[in-house]
């Protein structure tokens, strides 16, 4: 997922891709045209939040990754994995990164902040439908 600066917030950011073995994490960085070595790296390799199916970080999870923690940088997610819509009870931001969330997609909707751990969302559980990173101290 490519970052997006904080004045950039309502760009549409791609569909997140998820896979099941490294040889399709290699196969689809192949398709991308990021070579072997440091870029290959570099395209996510840094954790900047993960959501839960349950309460207390319980339950199923999806994790978010980053070329950088939130230093300065943004990471949007304008809609969710299948499966993931309408599904988050708790979220963790991590690396630097408070998360915020939203009720509809590309970060439109109301809004929530977690700074940087939700153990609950209360009434926005299963209400999630986009979220964004942000660095630590900044809010959505």
């Amino acid at each position: 997922m490519s970052p997006i600066t904080n004045d950039q917030d309502d760009q549409s950011a791609a569909e997140p891709v998820c896979f099941a073995t490294e040889a399709e994490v290699t196969e689809y960085l192949d398709s991308l045209g990021i070579g072997d070595g440091a870029a290959r790296g570099a395209a996510a390799s840094v954790i900047v939040g993960t959501v839960y199916k349950d309460y207390n970080a319980g339950g199923a999870s999806l994790t978010f990754w980053g070329t950088s923690g939130c230093a300065g940088v943004t990471f949007g997610f304008s809609s969710l994995a299948s499966g993931w819509d309408n599904s988050i009870s708790s979220v963790r931001g991590s690396n630097g990164c408070w998360v915020t969330l939203y009720t509809a997609t590309s970060y439109g909707g109301s809004r929530l902040n977690c700074t940087p751990y939700c153990a609950s969302i209360g009434s926005w559980n299963d209400n999630v439908k986009s979220l964004v990173f942000r660095p630590t101290g900044t809010f959505g």
